[in-house]
């Protein structure tokens, strides 16, 4: 049984030209990790490219990261096809704390995200979520539900992190997406 957490239901993304059918887009883990050399995420042109396509079939995505996500939320925000449309909003730092990224997840009609805090968050939340991952093990970190849908690389040596190693390889192909893994998920 999943644990019920509270959030801030009147949580509101203030200037936001939609209020609920959105995909919350959380592009990044944190830095810690990154750090100790454990990679969860694809790299940045896929964000870029996802966005991108999301936009162009009309979906209305909301950018979403803390402080650790600095550097990829700027290198999406340097696409002025992203940042100009009129169906994209930056939520980047708006959340002060995970009662209140609780409460954006919850508003989100869905969420692309990696193995990551907000993912952990979206499935207690019971949100409809598009999880990427990589080298972990998403039958040990997620339920098997309907509304969570695993985007990963059908590979002989994933997953690997945590079981057969405590950093990535030197290849990392379980994390080589493009964004027609998504696209093709949410079909």
């Amino acid at each position: 049984e999943l644990p019920k957490i509270k959030y801030d239901e009147t949580f509101k993304l203030e200037e936001c030209p939609f209020e609920n059918d959105f995909i919350l887009v959380h592009p990044g883990v944190s830095l810690m990790s990154i750090q100790k050399n454990i990679f969860k995420c694809p790299n940045d042109r896929f964000w870029i490219d996802t966005i991108l396509s999301l936009l162009n079939m009309g979906k209305k995505v909301v950018l979403a990261g803390g402080p650790d996500d600095k550097r990829v939320v700027e290198l999406i925000l340097k696409n002025d096809d992203i940042k100009n449309n009129p169906n994209f909003y930056l939520a980047y730092m708006k959340t002060k704390n995970l009662y209140q990224m609780a409460g954006l997840i919850k508003k989100a009609e869905s969420m692309l995200c990696c193995d990551s805090a907000p993912l952990h968050l979206g499935v207690s939340l019971n949100s409809n979520l598009y999880a990427i991952f990589g080298p972990t093990n998403e039958v040990k970190l997620v339920p098997k539900k309907d509304n969570i849908k695993i985007i990963k690389k059908d590979l002989a040596c994933r997953p690997c992190l945590w079981h057969k190693r405590m950093v990535n390889c030197e290849k990392s192909d379980c994390l080589s997406f493009v964004a027609d893994d998504v696209l093709n998920c949410m079909k």
